[in-house]
């Protein structure tokens, strides 16, 4: 306590005031990004990099703990997140620590990974709130490491249906890689189906790997960016209407 004491003692009466803005803020909203909690502050003396140094070195004095980049929470007693919308909550970890996939074997995956005692309370804490996923903890990196790794990750159909369709319009990094994912879990085994679920796991691989690889997966694929455009674009209708052409066809 008496640390505690010395560290609020470093600040100014405006930086104690802004953050004491900024738990309040919290406690209305429940989580919240550096640049929001600035806004709503509405104090033309702070910056957004200003506060979120604050924040990041006393922070935990006022209960205010990272959540995922540029984003804060407030620390019940009990040791849980303060959450108002659990969704947002859960698309600020997807964005910033989490990913959106669809494996060699067509299989999509969704998840968030965390490290330290922090982020175990918040892959326990999201777990909790959304009711489903599967909770790893204390995953060793390697055999030397000391910081343990968290995961809830997403497998079945069920679950990444609920995960993508709550997150999906709070997303702001990862929402392509969503709504291909949800169309893909959506689609059968006709000819029209395999051809689309092909494109769908390339649109998801080019939006991760996109600012890396960009030139060795448009070789891989033969094809340019506008093409990678017209797969992440294509309207599902004519899809689902090319599907059932090709199921009347088999009746025949």
């Amino acid at each position: 306590m008496e640390n505690t004491l010395h560290q609020i003692d470093n600040l100014t009466k405006h930086e104690a005031i802004w953050l004491t803005k900024a738990a309040h803020e919290l406690s209305e909203k429940g989580v919240s990004q550096t640049r929001i909690l600035c806004e709503n502050i509405g104090d033309r003396n702070l910056t957004s990099s200003k506060l979120g140094a604050l924040l990041k070195t006393y922070g935990g004095d006022f209960g205010i703990i990272k959540t995922a980049r540029s984003s804060w929470s407030l620390l019940r007693n009990d040791g849980t997140i303060l959450v108002k919308d659990p969704w947002a909550y859960a698309a600020g970890f997807i964005d910033a620590d989490g990913y959106i996939t669809i494996t060699k074997r067509g299989e999509p995956r969704a998840g968030i990974i965390a490290t330290g005692a922090r982020g175990r309370i918040h892959c326990e804490n999201l777990y909790k709130t959304l009711g489903c996923g599967v909770l790893q903890l204390d995953l060793k990196v390697h055999k030397s490491s000391k910081r343990s790794q968290h995961r809830l990750q997403f497998y079945s159909r069920d679950d990444l249906n609920k995960l993508l369709l709550g997150v999906g319009p709070h997303l702001q990094l990862k929402k392509r890689q969503a709504h291909a994912v949800l169309e893909l879990l959506g689609l059968g085994r006709e000819t029209v189906a395999k051809a689309r679920k092909t494109e769908l796991q390339r649109v998801v691989k080019w939006e991760n790997w996109k600012d890396t690889k960009a030139d060795d997966l448009l070789a891989e694929w033969g094809v340019d960016v506008e093409t990678v455009e017209k797969w992440s674009t294509r309207d599902p209708e004519i899809v689902r209407l090319g599907i059932e052409a090709e199921r009347l066809v088999g009746a025949l």
